[in-house]
């Protein structure tokens, strides 16, 4: 058994395991509260960190947004990540569901926040040694930090909200080949039109189907969704044909049209 006063005792040890295999809702909220409590006395250099972390999330419906500027948070005791890679690909990456479209929040944590650095803490030897030597002692070791470990690069932090501002990437499904050329070209495509448009997606190097946006392309689809929501009034329409971009060859710029169109159609 761990010795009385070791740094990384097994009640340490069994909460950041129980973190660390998930759970539902209910579940999640207990071992953040347990995590919380058994990291308290952890020494600094494990709870804190000056990098970004991001943290990806179901875009449900509007009761998730509050006074126009903040994302309230469901779990306020949450697990982040240090890697945009990560946060990427976790849950499998962008939603099957094109009706609940993913998001990656950014931000550097308040001190104050954070609960643990469990990248930090992967990377002291110590700490590894006192896992492996605890985990006949710890239930559900082989779910939990045998089968993570340091994969996610996590920081668990304590969040109540976040600012809308710290919206990183959107995930989303591109509406197919003939949805698109039609909302660029304002018609039923031609098959000439069609051609033009396959011409200019492959010079654009974009992708059709699930995918993350980011930078302006996003501020606009998240712009688009606030005002479907009706979180955000639409702004007043442009005088000039806003049906895509041109570029300065006079054609389209496929670039812009898949971004706008990411989360389908019909928005």
């Amino acid at each position: 058994m761990s010795t009385k006063g070791s740094q990384f005792p097994d009640s340490l040890l069994r909460a950041i395991n129980d973190w660390q295999c998930g759970g539902d809702l209910n579940q999640k909220r207990k071992r953040g509260a347990r995590l919380k409590t058994e990291c308290a006395s952890l020494p600094a250099q494990y709870k804190t960190t000056f990098l970004v972390c991001f943290r990806q999330l179901a875009l449900k419906p509007a009761a998730v947004w509050e006074l126009h500027s903040n994302l309230c948070l469901a779990e306020t005791i949450s697990a982040w990540t240090l890697s945009t890679g990560v946060a990427r690909e976790i849950k499998g990456g962008v939603s099957p569901d094109p009706q609940v479209p993913g998001l990656i929040l950014e931000i550097v944590p308040p001190p104050s926040s954070i609960i643990v650095n469990l990248d930090a803490l992967y990377r002291e030897p110590a700490f590894v040694a006192a896992h492996q030597a605890a985990k006949s002692r710890i239930r559900g070791y082989y779910d939990g930090i045998d089968k993570y470990g340091d994969t996610q690069c996590e920081v668990v932090l304590e969040l109540d909200s976040v600012p809308m501002s710290a919206a990183y990437a959107l995930g989303g499904h591109s509406s197919d080949a003939e949805d698109i050329p039609r909302l660029l070209f304002g018609h039923n495509p031609s098959k000439a039109e069609l051609d033009e448009f396959g011409t200019l997606l492959a010079r654009s190097d974009q992708k059709l189907g699930p995918r993350w946006i980011v930078g302006a392309a996003k501020d606009r689809v998240l712009q688009r969704t606030l005002i479907q929501y009706g979180v955000m009034t639409a702004p007043a329409e442009r005088s000039q044909d806003t049906q895509g971009s041109a570029t300065k060859d006079g054609g389209h710029d496929c670039s812009s049209c898949v971004s706008d169109y990411a989360w389908g159609s019909d928005t």
